[in-house]
């Protein structure tokens, strides 16, 4: 034992001494303009020393980095003569640079240099020679650093390639299971003395080598399979443009790779990146698809691009699978099986159902797991798929191989494993370093089998020994909590996109106008903007150029579709009374109460003006600012015809439900006072339970608690400032300094505004309480000027809630679900809504545009604006308008529906101004389907892809099963379950108007139906 340790501390001594010779460089830098630094005989003896790695600020200027390369005899015994010399670093450098070697320009790129591909600097070393490199980088807004970069000369690197590798191979021999004796053998015949001679140890290491084959059999029975693979951001740190560019090279490179070496494999997700190359690289997406045609390219897109996980809305998350699956299906004629999601920033519990209902099986990660690198990942629901865990952008070297083939059977079992290697991020894919580390592994008796492969061949492999394997029931989730708020207008544009595709889809499918190609177009465009590093906030500002236009693109085709098709539906209608015709939408699959808002043109306002519903019956109406203001109650996914007339008669003896004196509002559930120092909430008191929800002075001469409180809470300077929120530092609460002006009194909605200034800032909010309907609405406008930068805290903006609850349990809307989680003070994501109830009673927070949230004990926060600077320095400078909602509910969440309430927020009920004189065949309210069952939502009516019927997709929200009846008003004439992508399952009974579904806990149910009528014919 001694002698093994001995002559393993001798070869680590050795690998050191091989490979010190790498960092030992001599930089000089200069920060500023100076001409012919490039050459390599300019003097830079003036300049200053520099010790890498290094940061720098970009916006000083440009920097120049120079070194020179004296050529030695030889390297710890190695001779360098003939050597290959390269330059290299693990690492990039996020600016753009260029690389001139002996003057001659050696590398350009405009805003990543990655020298994880190194850069030439010699093909033949000639000792006694000199090389110059210099480096220049662009000019940037902000900063940047330069990685520690190294010099390689090949014959070295072989020599520590060997001596990495026989270490490695000795470490693998020994957890066979006739390992010890060979391993005991080879270290007793091993002569030290061979260190002092590089010969004399390559000969030692042969004959070792030689004694440790007997064991190759064993060794053999173990594979590791080699994923190549290239990660490519879509937007992060250079424009759309250059992503294209970069997926034309890699594409290309790789290619060429594959004809150079037949056996190399590619593993390559992100259904847009091929669409990209059909669309702009025609010839090289033909060969693509003969590699994929013999099994050498791997297609993993089984989403359209790797979006995030957490801020992605329910429906989104199937379209991310249905529009890459198809196109992959149409291209290739296959459907992936594995879903690649190694960059995202955590993964949404309810994603395996969602896997699993699209026909996939298997996952890959790399971010925030649970500790286990392989296991069962469990939804839920029950729903499994095999997940792995691993670095997506690794190097071959032995080290990094064997210990992950060495853990994986430690742990588990387990023979078969895979190492995923390749450049990434900004592509690269792999090199042919990379091959040729591999083969001469392939080579060593006493390694693993080595084989490039692909991801799928590897889970099919992996999948026969994986019973075993421990199986994880949580979400895997949390890092870079600062992205659920940076950029805070893609995150709204997100919503918007969302919420108007579904309704519009809904709608169109109701009036029979719906142009499917147009919606697959804006569905991409949307799914686009939901890539990790767009959707984050993580991004340069060149990066929400493209995504901003793509969202208004999308969001604007939504609109124009919906309105076309909400148009259509009321000149369908035959209006038998008297007024103005105001239809009402309801995209929901409930009946509401909720507030609805229409533009009416002066002429068309009576003197006295009231809202006449189907029936005759009076209604209020109040008239805000041109707008009509009044409560709809609207049946399930349908809509309702109010007339808008002059009060007459009928209008007596109605009263109104809203109303506000001084700094209270109320309705006939809630009433609310303000503090006008503040606009913070001195009560809300609960009529309907009688008890107060929030309230500043729990007892007589104690510590105030002030609820809808600004707070500021300042980071400290850090690196990676989109991504992270820093240490606080301190937190000032805005209790002072506001103004409050009513502006509205009632009968329908009563408002207060509150304006007040922070630092160079300006908030506005307009709190509104509406009759019938149980929240309060705070509508609010930001208008954000702050700023910081390293040497300047960071102002962040959040407003808190602190209900009365006892000892409360806080749960948290995800996609297709919910999940509770901790209430420790963190900021974690949500979707539409979070909630904090103690069992007896609750209070659920409801939000239009927002995802960072953190409950301590009983207290809500939401965060509103980030002020980062890294890498784009001013992301959120400008006007933020966001809609949050407060719900005080008894019973908790489920019995409270707070999951219709979010969705209610999120889906306002749409009013359209119709022509009295259209001569319609359609009833004056109608309901095309309704769910009867109160804890099932509809997340979606569409066309089904390839057919002209009806697919509807519903979950259970509240994790309690059901049995719901849907109710489809134009009748069934057939339907059928299907899984998400719309392959049947199984026909599904029907008594022509109805289908019973049965749902489990947490399940998603989707239906493709026929109807018996279409909505021209149903009421000839």
């Amino acid at each position: 034992m001694a002698k093994s340790e001995e002559l393993k501390s001798k070869l680590e001594e050795k690998l050191k001494e091989l490979t010190r010779y790498r960092g030992e460089m001599s930089w000089r830098f200069f920060q500023g303009y100076v001409r012919d630094a490039h050459l390599a005989d300019f003097d830079d003896s003036s300049w200053e020393p520099a010790r890498l790695p290094m940061a720098f600020d970009g916006r000083k200027g440009v920097v120049w980095l120079r070194c020179a390369i004296e050529v030695p005899e030889s390297v710890a015994g190695v001779d360098v003569a003939g050597s290959k010399i390269e330059l290299f670093s693990p690492s990039v450098m996020t600016v753009g640079t260029e690389v001139f070697v002996d003057s001659k320009l050696a590398a350009r790129e405009k805003y990543w240099q990655d020298f994880r591909i190194a850069i030439p600097v010699s093909v033949k070393a000639v000792p006694g020679e000199r090389h110059v490199v210099a480096i220049r980088t662009f000019p940037l807004e902000g900063r940047f650093a330069v990685p520690p970069l190294e010099v390689r000369y090949k014959k070295v690197e072989k020599a520590a390639f060997e001596v990495d590798s026989f270490l490695r191979e000795l470490e693998f021999a020994s957890i066979l299971p006739s390992g010890k004796e060979a391993v005991g053998k080879a270290v007793g015949n091993f002569d030290l003395r061979a260190f002092s001679d590089m010969q004399a140890l390559e000969a030692e290491l042969k004959k070792a080598r030689e004694t440790l084959s007997v064991l190759s059999k064993e060794a053999k029975e173990f594979k590791v399979h080699l994923i190549g693979h290239a990660h490519i951001d879509m937007n992060w740190l250079w424009p759309w443009e250059n992503t294209v560019e970069v997926i034309g090279r890699d594409f290309e490179t790789v290619t060429k790779l594959m004809e150079k070496h037949p056996d190399l494999r590619f593993s390559h997700s992100q259904a847009v990146t091929y669409k990209v190359a059909e669309e702009e690289f025609p010839r090289l997406f033909g060969k693509i698809r003969e590699k994929v045609r013999a099994g050498s390219w791997d297609v993993t897109a089984s989403m359209w691009v790797e979006p995030d996980l957490n801020m992605v809305g329910t429906e989104a998350l199937v379209r991310q699978i249905l529009c890459a699956k198809r196109y992959v299906k149409e291209k290739f004629g296959l459907e992936p099986a594995v879903c690649w999601e190694p960059d995202t920033f955590g993964h949404v519990w309810t994603l395996p159902q969602v896997l699993r209902k699209s026909g996939l099986l298997y996952y890959y990660f790399m971010r925030c797991g649970k500790g286990e690198r392989m296991f069962w990942w469990e939804g839920p629901d029950g729903s499994k798929v095999l997940a792995f865990t691993s670095v997506y952008n690794n190097f071959v070297t032995p080290g990094n191989v064997v210990e992950v083939a060495k853990e994986l059977y430690e742990r588990y079992g387990i023979k078969t494993s895979m190492f995923v290697y390749g450049v990434g991020d900004h592509g690269g894919g792999p090199t042919e370093e990379d091959i040729e580390s591999a083969r001469e592994m392939m080579r060593k008796p006493t390694l693993p089998a080595l084989e490039f492969s692909t991801t799928h061949k590897f889970y099919e492999e992996v999948s026969k020994e994986a019973g075993g394997l421990p199986t994880v029931r949580d979400e895997l989730n949390f890092t870079f909590d600062g992205c659920y708020t940076t950029h805070a207008e893609i995150k709204k544009y997100n919503r918007l996109c969302e919420r108007t595709l579904v309704d519009a889809e809904k709608f169109s499918c109701i009036s029979g106008r719906y142009p499917r190609e147009g919606f697959l177009e804006a569905w991409r465009k949307a799914l686009f903007n939901q890539f990790h590093d767009i959707l984050d906030g993580s991004g340069i500002p060149e990066c929400y150029h493209h995504a901003d236009a793509l969202a208004e693109e999308a969001l604007g085709f939504a609109r124009a579709k919906l309105k076309d098709a909400l148009g259509s539906i009321a000149s369908s209608i035959k209006f038998k009374g008297e007024g103005v015709p105001i239809v009402v939408f309801n995209s929901l699959s409930w009946e509401r109460k909720d507030v609805a808002k229409l533009q009416i043109p002066k002429h068309l306002v009576p003197r006295r003006p009231v809202l006449l519903d189907e029936q005759g019956r009076a209604h209020e109406v109040q008239m805000v600012g041109g707008r009509a203001v009044f409560i709809a109650e609207v049946p399930p996914l349908g809509y309702r015809t109010y007339y808008l007339a002059e009060d007459g008669a009928r209008g007596s003896g109605r009263g109104g439900g809203a109303s506000a004196a001084e700094n209270t509002l109320e309705n006939e559930f809630l009433k609310v006072e303000l503090d006008p120092r503040s606009g913070t909430i001195i009560s809300l008191f609960d009529k309907v339970a009688g008890r107060f929800a929030l309230k500043r002075e729990l007892d007589e001469f104690t510590m105030p608690v002030a609820s809808n409180l600004f707070q500021v809470f300042y980071e400290a300077p850090h690196g990676m400032t989109a991504w992270i929120i820093g240490e606080i530092t301190r937190i000032e609460n805005l209790i002072s300094g506001a103004g409050t002006k009513l502006l509205e009194k009632g009968p329908v909605m009563a408002s207060i505004r509150v304006e007040r200034e922070y630092s160079r800032s300006k908030i506005s909010q307009d709190i509104t309480i509406y009759s019938g309907v149980k929240r309060v609405d705070f509508d609010t406008r930001i208008e954000w000027k702050e700023f910081a930068n390293e040497e300047v805290d960071s102002p962040m903006l959040r407003v808190s809630f602190a209900p009365l609850l006892k000892e409360p349990r806080a749960t948290f809307e995800i996609p297709f679900g919910y999940v509770e989680r901790v209430p420790d003070g963190r900021e974690v994501p949500a979707l539409r809504w979070v909630d904090v109830s103690d069992g007896t009673y609750g209070f659920s927070l409801l939000n239009d545009c927002k995802h960072g949230f953190s409950v301590e004990g009983n207290k809500v926060r939401m965060t509103l604006v980030r002020t980062s600077y890294d890498p784009d320095p001013r992301p959120d400078q400008g006007r933020h308008e966001i809609l949050y909602s407060i719900y005080p509910h008894e019973k908790d969440w489920r019995g409270a529906l707070t999951f219709r309430r979010g969705y209610e927020l999120n889906h306002p009920l749409e009013a359209v101004l119709a022509d009295a004189s259209a001569s319609g065949f359609m009833p004056e309210k109608f309901s095309f389907l309704s769910v009867d069952a109160e804890n099932v939502v509809l997340s979606a009516l569409k066309k089904a892809e390839d057919s002209e019927e009806l697919v509807l997709r519903a979950y259970e929200a509240a994790g309690k099963g059901a049995k719901a009846r849907v109710e489809v008003s134009l009748g069934i004439q057939h339907a059928e379950e299907t899984d998400l992508m719309e392959r049947g399952i199984g026909a599904l009974r029907t008594d022509g108007r109805a289908i019973e579904l049965e749902l489990e806990p947490f399940e998603i149910k989707t239906v493709k139906l026929r109807t018996a009528k279409s909505v021209e014919t149903f009421f000839a």
